[in-house]
Order: structure tokens, then C-alpha cells, then sequence
């Protein structure tokens, strides 16, 4: 893909739907977090010419009111969809079929970070 040929869209086949790849992305994934996100992801068994799969989650028990979750999936996935081509072009990188974004975080410190974007 060139650069003047980069697709920013987030079509329905990158989105993680399925239950049971959930479920094992979640139990046999990897993980690391970088406050205030956490990042689980699988790599692939084989090599694969398929985009990744993204799941974008917003605990509800760091925030309650449903406006805030949403705001924040919607800017995660923003983020995502701009900036997924340095993941697909990467040099020498190796293609995660599935990865999940989740945050959990303290609503106060993150309400800090929203106001600064």
C-alpha cells in the first residue's frame, strides 16, 4: 500500500465480533498497559494477508454514564482507524490477526486527558 493509496476506513471485517475469539484473546492473549490503556492481542499462527481484528471495550465501572463509554470508543477507534496503517506497513512486522483495546481507568485522570484533545 503507498502512502497516497492508504485506506482510513474501519470496515465491519476488522471489527472483533466473535465470541469465542473474544473469549480467547482474553484467555490465551498477551498483554501490557500504558496507562491509560491496556492492550491484549493475539498473533497469528500463520503468516496471513488478513487486516487485523479490533475490539475497542470502556469499562463500566470506571464510567458509569453510557455518553462517556461511548465517547471513548469513538476516539479509540478514531485513533485506530487513522493510525493502522503504521501497523500494516511496519518493517519487518509481524500482523496480529486480533488484537482488543480495552481501558480501565480512573475517571477523574482521564477526564484530565479528554480536555487536552
Amino acid at each position: 500500500m503507498t502512502p497516497g493509496a492508504r485506506s482510513y476506513s474501519f470496515p465491519k471485517e476488522e471489527h472483533l465480533c466473535r465470541k469465542k475469539l473474544i473469549d480467547e484473546l482474553f484467555g490465551r492473549g498477551s498483554s501490557f498497559g500504558l496507562y491509560p490503556l491496556r492492550l491484549v492481542w493475539l498473533p497469528a499462527l500463520a503468516p496471513t494477508t488478513a487486516p487485523p481484528q479490533v475490539l475497542v471495550s470502556v469499562s463500566k465501572r470506571s464510567f458509569k454514564r453510557a455518553v462517556d463509554r461511548n465517547r471513548l470508543k469513538r476516539l479509540m477507534r478514531e485513533a485506530y482507524r487513522l493510525n493502522k496503517y503504521r501497523l500494516l506497513e511496519a518493517p519487518g512486522g509481524i500482523l496480529l490477526p486480533c488484537w482488543g483495546l480495552s481501558i480501565r481507568v480512573r475517571k477523574k485522570s482521564l477526564s484530565r486527558w479528554l480536555k487536552k484533545n
